[in-house]
């Protein structure tokens, strides 16, 4: 989402090794058109970022070297730090209720 991606970016210019992954196909996959998407995806790559789409964290488990973090692709990465930023889903309820037009995609 907006904020993992802003977090990552910004990351990268403290000279960390950052990997976002997300389980859609690019960047912000569910709110973006995949033109965009796709872009934001690349500018991530660009800026240093180990993208890992259409890729969910299956666990997490501190280990003497760090914490050891297991994708659902199957790759295991050792690092030093997780950040988490969950995405948001928008309440329309009180937009309907007011016979508002809520575009719900």
């Amino acid at each position: 989402g907006i904020v993992g991606s802003e977090l990552a970016y910004a990351m990268t210019r403290t000279g960390a090794a950052v990997y976002q992954s997300f389980p859609e196909a690019g960047n912000m996959g569910r709110v973006l058109p995949k033109y965009l998407s796709n872009w934001t995806t690349k500018q991530l790559e660009t800026a240093g970022v180990h993208v890992r789409p259409e890729t969910k964290v299956l666990s997490a488990e501190c280990a003497d070297n760090g914490v050891q973090v297991h994708l659902s692709s199957g790759e295991e990465l050792t690092v030093d730090h997780i950040l988490v930023a969950v995405g948001l889903e928008p309440s329309t309820e009180l937009g309907d209720n007011a016979g508002l037009e809520v575009h719900k995609e």
